[in-house]
């Protein structure tokens, strides 16, 4: 499909950015990619072809990005809306490069975010540009589960029923969302920031389920799939057991 959407960043080269930017770019966005120099090699396949397939039960097709960059200025040159996908390690080294860069009308989504839009906005604030107009927002979870299956190709396992968004201020939520609602349609408003933040099941979904499946992630040599396989019943309960602190935190703040 030929654009038909203003460009849109995203920046991440793993999982999720891959799922991400092709699933934008068959919908008719320009699609403007960005890696770490540090995972050069992981990315150079999609950097030199310029383009990602996608396998989903939604969507299959080869999708063209507008650009694949190690450099952060060119990807987001002409983008007001930027996607942070990256895992949550990765957000240091980000919003280090990306913070400068930032100005005013530029609309930041980190997904998932685990905090991650708390952290950003803090940086911000540190940074002396809190009155620019920068609007920052979290996703509680990536549209879908999701991996990469080959050189520049990326399978979506299966796709979320929604997602929540919460921003900072929180009053931009909904105004927000029915941005994202153009490549993402099951996109919902939050609270607020924070309610978004608490929502995420990560939290304690991939803790749980990693240390009750160490033994069989070992012998496998890492190839599991945390859903497939590792949420039984039993590894179910330890999981809503524990949501249930993630809650009793969410009500006392």
């Amino acid at each position: 499909m030929p654009p038909t959407h203003p460009p849109i960043a995203v920046l991440g080269g793993g999982n999720g950015a891959h799922a991400l930017a092709a699933d934008a770019a068959l919908q008719g966005y320009r699609v403007r990619m960005y890696e770490d120099p540090a995972f050069e090699e992981h990315f150079r396949p999609t950097r030199e072809a310029g383009k990602i397939e996608l396998i989903a039960p939604h969507r299959s097709g080869v999708a063209s990005l507008d650009c694949a960059t190690h450099d952060m200025a060119e990807a987001l040159e002409g983008v007001s809306l930027i996607n942070i996908v990256t895992p949550t390690g990765g957000h240091p080294p980000m919003f280090d490069r990306l913070v400068p860069l930032l100005k005013p009308g530029h609309k930041v989504i980190v997904w998932a975010g685990r905090f991650g839009g708390m952290r950003l906005a803090k940086r911000i604030l540190d940074a002396g540009k809190a009155d620019e107009g920068v609007a920052v927002a979290e996703t509680n979870t990536l549209p879908y589960g999701t991996r990469l299956t080959g050189p520049a190709r990326v399978t979506v396992f299966y796709p979320a029923v929604r997602f929540f968004v919460g921003t900072i201020p929180a009053a931009g939520s909904p105004a927000l969302t029915e941005e994202i609602k153009g490549f993402c349609p099951i996109a919902l408003p939050a609270r607020d920031i924070l309610s978004t933040a608490f929502r995420n099941g990560a939290i304690v979904v991939y803790p749980a389920g990693a240390l009750l499946n160490a033994g069989r992630v070992e012998r496998s040599g890492g190839e599991f799939f945390m859903f497939r396989e590792g949420i039984t019943p039993a590894v179910a309960r330890v999981i809503r057991a524990l949501y249930g602190e993630l809650e009793a935190v969410g009500e006392a703040l």
